[in-house]
């Protein structure tokens, strides 16, 4: 049989904890050692070689925030025009000058999918800015019923004159 400690006997603690102690970085600067060590020579380039990577990489990062921003406002103004052009597109044969659309019109903040009905909109509100039907006859340039004179208005007042006897 095999012998039991007595119960008076408590199991051996462990040794106390000591506290996790993270290892120290390199310091940015190396202790100071005479200047013709070797050792400390190749100690004082690398670390201005790690502050000049590290000087180099924030301005690249930098260079590329600014890069980023310059192409996404260039970006945003091509998409505004792009909406413009095609809201223009969508007024050819409905506005007199389809460039009119862009002034009346918030273009930016209408769906193209909705644009005819916002130039319809305008219409209704600005006859005026519409196309002109080309069937329709200038005011003045009615011939009631006749042909329509081509010749000038001299001349004809002329030969009117001279069918009077008048002349």
């Amino acid at each position: 049989m095999a012998e039991q400690a007595p119960p008076s006997e408590a199991p051996p603690e462990p040794p106390p904890e000591q506290p996790e102690t993270l290892p120290e970085a390199p310091p940015e600067q190396p202790p100071e050692q005479p200047e013709g060590d070797p050792a400390h020579k190749a100690r004082r380039e690398a670390a201005d070689l790690r502050a000049k990577l590290k000087a180099e990489r924030e301005g690249r990062e930098a260079a590329i925030g600014e890069a980023t921003r310059e192409l996404t406002d260039r970006i945003t103004d091509l998409e505004g025009q792009i909406a413009e052009r095609d809201a223009q597109l969508s007024a050819v044969g409905k506005l007199r000058n389809p460039a009119d659309v862009t002034r009346f019109i918030d273009v930016a903040a209408t769906p193209p999918e909705q644009m005819a009905e916002a130039i319809a909109a305008l219409l209704k509100e600005r006859p005026y800015l519409g196309v002109v039907d080309e069937r329709a006859v200038p005011q003045g340039a009615q011939a009631n019923g006749r042909e329509p004179s081509t010749q000038s208005a001299s001349n004809w007042l002329r030969d009117a004159i001279i069918a009077k006897g008048g002349g």
